[in-house]
């Protein structure tokens, strides 16, 4: 088994791990090291012991995976209040990305592009995907 295959098989498996304890909330950021690991340190103060955080991440493009992990149900609006917009005005202000690997989607449309960016993104979207069945009503249904 090759070295790559085996770290992804471990990410797969830690985001498994941290669902079984319970709801997890998955955040995919990008951030310095430096940050990444302030991030994981202030996400843990804010949670404490309503959950577990989880964290793990690529070094070579600064990808940071942030799973938080909730047992108990009727604490998931209490941690997600915690968590957000936090998690995302935490990675905007260190210079990072809240859409590291994955699409910018609705709720972190905010925290993450320019309008002149999300203008271009938007071209391209109609440009690859004119008929928009790639991810309907995601992101691009803004007009540029």
């Amino acid at each position: 088994m090759k070295s790559s295959s085996l770290l992804s098989g471990l990410c797969v498996k830690a985001v498994y791990a941290a669902s079984k304890e319970g709801y997890c909330f998955s955040y995919d950021l990008s951030l310095r090291m430096f940050h990444y690991y302030q991030l994981v340190e202030e996400t843990w103060k804010r949670v404490g012991v309503l959950g577990t955080v989880v964290a793990y991440g690529h070094i070579t493009d600064s990808n940071v995976h942030l799973n938080i992990s909730v047992p108990d149900r009727s604490q998931l609006l209490a941690v997600q209040s915690l968590l957000e917009p936090f998690v995302y005005e935490f990675t905007q202000s260190c210079g990072g990305s809240v859409n590291a690997e994955h699409g910018v989607g609705v709720q972190k449309l905010k925290y993450c592009k320019s309008p002149a960016q999300l203008a271009v993104m938007a071209r391209l979207k109609r440009m690859l995907d004119p008929r928009g069945i790639l991810s309907p009503y995601k992101l691009m249904w803004l007009q540029a």
